[in-house]
């Protein structure tokens, strides 16, 4: 198991390991591999956020941390770009159990700010306005209604148009933009809990938490239609994946090969149960 800093017995340890270990022994007590969490900021993609942390990681030269040996850096799930939050990072030996990981804790925790009144082809901020409409006839007990009667459990959710889905190996955002109209099939989701925690026209606030693959951005969009009016994202937070949450995912000023290594975990050092509540977080 990864040794950890701390105490003077672990750190004397940790001595040890660099100063004296060899070969396969050093590898075995002191290796890049297992998986982390960053919080990333809104505003930047998950790949190029990718290809910072590996040149972070694989061109170190803090003397105090081993050798990384091969290189492999990878994410447990695309971020979209407008949204901050969570984001998993496997690194080494801990890519190959990256599959095992996102199946074990397939639930995600997401707040998300909505705008009533205005729709975009791209259901967030970021996106072309389509269309307007009133929603002075929206109320708070009408939206947790809604969200209890229609957004709870398993349900049919068509993703965005644009959206990372691939058809015949092309995104279905890349196809849109191309001029093509695009859109992806409906898939079956599951929606464990979802509550309205703010709601000052023509904002709304939701936590939610989800399976893996489900669009928030097409939940806040349904939300709008299914009121009678329309919605996009105004912000989004991602606060939970498994273990990880915005209190022991690393900030971006903390993306340093010391502070990876020292946060790096076995992906089968996690036993909780993912999914059993909310998390609390500041609102927005």
């Amino acid at each position: 198991p990864l040794i950890r800093r701390g105490t003077p017995l672990q750190d004397c340890c940790v001595y040890f390991c660099l100063s004296f270990g060899h070969g396969m022994a050093r590898r075995a007590a002191c290796s890049w591999s297992g998986v982390t969490a960053v919080w990333k900021p809104r505003g930047m993609r998950s790949s190029p956020l990718v290809i910072e942390l590996r040149t972070i990681v694989c061109k170190h030269t803090d003397t105090r941390l081993p050798e990384i040996g091969k290189c492999k850096i990878g994410h447990g799930g695309t971020l979209d770009e407008l949204a901050e939050g969570v984001l998993v990072i496997a690194i080494g030996a801990g890519t190959k159990g990256l599959h095992q990981f996102q199946q074990s804790h397939s639930f995600k925790t997401y707040l998300v700010r909505g705008q009533l009144g205005i729709s975009t082809d791209t259901y967030d901020q970021g996106g072309v306005e389509t269309s307007s409409m009133p929603h002075d006839h929206v109320t708070a007990p009408a939206i947790r209604a809604l969200l209890a009667a229609e957004f709870l459990g398993d349900v049919m959710q068509t993703p965005p148009p644009y959206s990372a889905l691939k058809k015949d190996g092309v995104r279905f955002s890349d196809r849109n933009r191309a001029g093509e109209v695009a859109v992806p099939s409906a898939r079956k989701q599951h929606i464990k809990e979802i509550e309205l925690v703010d709601f000052e026209p023509p904002f709304f606030t939701i936590r939610i938490l989800c399976n893996s693959g489900t669009y928030v951005r097409s939940i806040v969009h349904d939300v709008g239609q299914a009121l009678n009016t329309v919605a996009h994202v105004n912000t989004l937070k991602r606060l939970q994946v498994g273990p990880f949450t915005a209190t022991n995912a690393l900030p971006r000023d903390k993306w340093t090969a010391w502070d990876l290594y020292n946060s790096l975990q076995p992906v089968t050092s996690y036993g909780i149960e993912e999914g059993t509540h909310l998390p609390r977080s500041p609102e927005m």
